[in-house]
């Protein structure tokens, strides 16, 4: 983990230009004739000012964030290898959300476009993204841009998701062209053919088998039609419990996951009971998280945390070449896996009392104004990987 940029108290103390006195001062103006020693003078004056100028503009906190949290990225010491990303409230955003911040969303669904527009006059034209809990959501095509120039850049880009399967592939077409999708919390996972340079269509994208396998007793065939309440594995016993008692467990699009809303106090009551039992799940192989206010069950062995521990052994990489860009409570596995993370936006109050204990965790200055804070953190991102490249091109 590494520090905020903010966190700079011991820098004058053990800085070797001590700052000058007032009576230092004086006695400099009654002897000009002494013009070396005065010049030496006003240059320790100059770089205590420096000195002084820059703690202050560092540690002085930005209005519009939240003073406990850190409002400026840390500078990461390792090189940016591979970007594990959220999906909803992190790349895409939607207006009641962000509206409360003063962003408006101007939809235009004959062609999959909006614009958004801050408080301060600013336009973002975006794409417009399907989902069937939220409605539609936007992405910036800056935000697209930005991560065709940081995978150009040499530098992996992975979307982990809870979305189900059939939400997905209604989006991929809309999606920034990445090197891994994994959806249903990361239950599965898909890579684009190694051939292609454009965003494939989704009957191109190549479902990974391998990392399934170990969990096929849990969820049974990840390609399989047949109906939840028919499906062989543990999770599907579990639905169909459930089911049975009336928590009406929604499986529509998926086949490694399922999500049970939370409408009354009663509901919530009762689903706390089911998830407090531990030594159940545990026997069925079973974990859970919560997304967007629901409550999710997907494999254990599964889940964003396992997911990129899997995908950064794969391709080699260490926590502290890995960044986690995030801000709800089903990703903090996910965050915890990578060095660094940043938070274009905090969906909830479990992610925010962790951050000031979580060195590692960043929020945008602009966090809550949906795209405009995500495109801030990928823009920090690139000039990052632009600087490493740099150093490494002249060594």
């Amino acid at each position: 983990s590494h520090a905020p940029l903010n966190e700079t108290s011991s820098e004058l103390d053990e800085c070797s230009i001590a700052p000058i006195s007032t009576s230092e001062i004086a006695r400099a103006d009654q002897t000009s004739v002494q013009s070396k020693p005065l010049l030496c003078m006003h240059f320790r004056l100059l770089c205590s000012l420096v000195l002084v100028v820059s703690v202050m503009s560092a540690s002085v906190a930005t209005p519009d964030a939240p003073p406990a949290l850190r409002s400026d990225p840390a500078v990461k010491t390792g090189p940016v290898r591979c970007i594990f990303s959220d999906l909803d409230g992190t790349l895409c955003h939607f207006e009641k959300e962000t509206v409360k911040n003063g962003v408006t969303t101007i939809p235009n669904a004959a062609d999959s476009t909006a614009i958004v527009r801050n408080r301060e006059g600013e336009e973002r034209k975006c794409r417009l993204l399907p989902t069937s809990t939220m409605g539609a959501g936007t992405v910036s095509d800056r935000t697209v841009e930005l991560i065709g120039k940081l995978r150009k850049s040499g530098v992996k880009f992975v979307i982990i998701t809870g979305a189900r399967s059939t939400t997905m592939i209604e989006r991929m077409p809309l999606l920034p062209f990445v090197d891994a999708v994994a959806c249903e919390t990361g239950t599965k996972i898909w890579y684009p053919p190694e051939s292609a340079s454009d965003p494939p269509v989704q009957s191109e994208w190549v479902l990974d088998k391998e990392w399934a396998r170990p969990f096929e007793q849990v969820t049974g065939p990840l390609d399989t039609e047949l109906p939840a309440v028919q499906r062989q594995g543990t999770l599907w016993e579990l639905y169909r419990e459930m089911k049975a008692e009336l928590f009406d467990p929604d499986a529509r699009g998926y086949t490694g996951c399922f999500r049970v809303r939370c409408k009354t106090p009663e509901a919530v009551e009762r689903i706390s009971a089911t998830v407090k039992d531990v030594a159940k799940l545990d026997e069925l192989g079973i974990g859970h998280a919560m997304n967007l206010g629901m409550y999710d069950f997907f494999p254990k062995v599964a889940g964003k945390g396992n997911t990129v521990r899997y995908l950064k052994e794969k391709w080699g990489f260490t926590d502290d070449e890995c960044v986690a860009l995030f801000d709800d409570d089903n990703d903090i596995p996910m965050a915890r896996e990578c060095a660094t993370g940043y938070l274009p936006s905090i969906t909830s109050e479990s992610v925010r009392s962790k951050i000031e204990h979580e060195k590692g965790w960043n929020v945008a200055k602009a966090a809550g104004t949906g795209v405009f804070a995500t495109e801030e953190i990928l823009e920090k991102l690139l000039l990052q990987v632009t600087a490493e490249a740099a150093v490494v091109s002249a060594a």
